[in-house]
């Protein structure tokens, strides 16, 4: 599901399509999609193979925020966890370093280009291969995503796989009710705590670890004001 198509679920569930209301809900969506993808490690964060991606020397250095792709679509990476070369038809592992640690090895042929062994960052999202590349090499990269801030009425997917949007719903409705001072609020908390159970559960059966943290309750999430 789309971020706007949550807000207007959850807007038809509360009948209420103000445009101030509107502002609180898509507000309080990006505050629990956040709160929740950062509860725990949640195995649907890691990309464990992007898409094969032919790169160039026109398309050095690699932002990891748009150059990415996965499905023939761009996908923000939070961190690169592995890169590898597939040129050949082999996974060939490129070993991650940093500049100061190339400057130090290879202190006299710096500038040396050819099939690449490390890949290092030149800022906290543009990487660079060493050595450089002198022609077209496919590559296959495995990354975690990157939690974004979502506009209004954005059609941007949200990272929560539909299988467990509820659990975003019903925190969000658990706010909403909350503000308004609804009783109904309890409901949606009772709800929202049993699909997170279930859904830890279910990704605990999935490839990858999870690991453990402090369930998300209410006293961690913001404080509702007026304004909220």
């Amino acid at each position: 599901m789309n971020f706007n198509a949550l807000v207007g679920a959850i807007q038809v569930e509360l009948n209420d399509y103000s445009s101030r209301s509107k502002t609180r809900i898509e507000k309080w969506v990006n505050e629990c999609h956040r709160s929740i993808c950062q509860s725990r490690r949640w195995s649907f964060l890691v990309v464990r193979e992007s898409d094969t991606m032919t790169i160039g020397t026109a398309d050095m250095p690699i932002d990891i925020e748009t150059d990415i792709e996965v499905s023939s679509s761009a996908v923000a990476a939070q961190n690169v966890l592995s890169i590898y070369d597939v040129t050949d038809g082999t996974h060939e592992y490129i070993q991650m370093t940093t500049l100061d640690q190339l400057r130090d090895s290879f202190p006299t042929d710096y500038g040396q280009a050819g099939a690449p062994d490390f890949w290092y960052y030149l800022d906290n999202k543009n990487i660079q291969f060493f050595p450089t590349l002198e022609e077209d090499r496919d590559f296959i990269f495995s990354f975690q995503k990157k939690l974004i801030t979502y506009a209004t009425s954005a059609t941007t997917a949200l990272l929560i796989p539909d299988e467990y949007v509820d659990v975003l719903q019903e925190l969000v409705l658990y706010k909403a009710y909350r503000y308004k001072t609804d009783d109904r609020a309890n409901a949606c908390f009772e709800n929202y705590t049993m699909l997170l159970d279930a859904m830890i559960k279910a990704e605990s059966n999935k490839t990858g670890i999870i690991y453990d943290q402090p369930r998300l309750m209410p006293a961690r999430l913001p404080l509702l004001s007026d304004d909220s």
